[in-house]
């Protein structure tokens, strides 16, 4: 009996676990289209800081560059899968999923600050229709949001490896289990 309470509660662990990936799927996938954005972002501000640049030019440079930004915020307000956003700034601290069968031991996920306010990527109130010093400083606060969006990446991916390989396993241990039980009401 403690075998199959411990198989059924592995059930629970593992839809906990089906629960972090999909959480994990969305935020990842959102999260490389704000990357990919960001890069986009980082040509219209190349081109804005050209010395020689009329002021109708760097207007459509910072068109296109506030229509990027706007998709940055609605990727990161839209990344969201049972209710929980985890790009958005609006959770500050860890998701625990749980690992055992016993309920004491969590996987965490970490949410990150994709939004253009937020401290990773920091982009909130940018122009770039002011002279060229300006929108070098531009280019400089979206470099370190690109590397910071790029660091926050990794961490994400490296936690959604780790939940993956703890399906795995979990999976396993459940069939495993179920042999064992299995066997012992043979003997």
């Amino acid at each position: 009996q403690k075998q199959r309470a411990d198989f059924s509660s592995l059930g629970a662990v593992k839809m906990s676990l089906d629960r972090a990936t999909s959480i994990t799927d969305v935020a990842l996938t959102a999260g490389q289209q704000i990357s990919d954005i960001l890069v986009q972002m980082r040509e219209k501000v190349v081109g804005a800081a050209e010395g020689s640049a009329s002021a109708q030019t760097k207007k459509a440079f910072d068109d296109e560059y506030q229509t990027l930004l706007s998709a940055v915020s609605q990727f990161s307000d839209s990344a969201e899968f049972d209710g929980v956003a985890v790009l958005n700034g609006t959770i500050t601290t860890n998701l625990n999923f749980l690992a055992n069968a016993d309920g004491d031991s969590y996987i965490r996920l970490t949410p990150q600050d994709f939004s253009i306010s937020g401290s990773i990527i920091g982009l909130a109130g940018t122009t770039l229709t002011g002279d060229v010093a300006s929108t070098q400083s531009v280019l400089a606060s979206l470099d370190v949001a690109i590397s910071n969006v790029t660091s926050a990446l990794a961490e994400m991916g490296a936690q959604s490896k780790q939940i993956e390989k703890h399906v795995t396993f979990v999976t396993k241990l459940q069939d495993v289990l179920e042999t064992g039980i299995g066997n012992l009401v043979d003997a």
